[in-house]
């Protein structure tokens, strides 16, 4: 019994010594079992120990009051695409141009290096042949040209199947 409250009373004066300076001080165990409040770390043949491993951790308190807002952060994405599938570029954020350069192949060129982003690829509507169901659209960023995303428009049948698409570009 005496040695519980020896214990206890060790453990509540090395915590409140642990709180007035946590991030300079550190609980250190001899191997004999003796503990210490070190300055900054433990001394040769002493181990770190915490509150919790000596039994000296109480019940949580309450849950404190939720903090301010925070700053808006930046968007997923500020590049994107809506094509034609003459590939005219009919709007953007940062594409600069958007050309056919094959049957179902396109070229959309940002104002940015894009090789090290990913670009998604969605069919849309605003072609003559609307949106067609089973379309594949296959991306590759900066493969040719560092600021450019070639987009390839296939059906399930892998046939060219050329049709407008947007495009949204995540950078890291």
């Amino acid at each position: 019994m005496r040695r519980a409250i020896q214990v206890s009373t060790v453990a509540a004066l090395l915590l409140s010594s642990l709180t007035h300076s946590a991030s300079a001080t550190v609980l250190c165990q001899k191997p004999s079992g003796a503990l210490f409040v070190r300055a900054t770390t433990c001394k040769r043949k002493e181990t770190t120990v915490t509150a919790a491993s000596i039994g000296a951790v109480g019940p949580s308190g309450p849950q404190g009051l939720q903090g301010p807002m925070g700053a808006p952060g930046t968007p997923a994405t500020s590049l994107w695409a809506y094509v034609w599938e003459t590939g005219e570029l009919k709007r953007g954020s940062g594409a600069t141009a958007a050309t056919k350069a094959g049957s179902d192949y396109y070229e959309v060129t940002f104002n940015r290096d894009v090789s090290n982003c990913v670009a998604l690829g969605t069919p849309a509507k605003g072609s003559t042949n609307g949106v067609t169901a089973n379309i594949f659209l296959y991306t590759v960023a900066g493969r040719v040209n560092p600021n450019q995303v070639e987009v390839d428009t296939e059906s399930s049948t892998v046939t060219a199947n050329p049709s407008a698409f947007t495009l949204a570009v995540f950078c890291p």
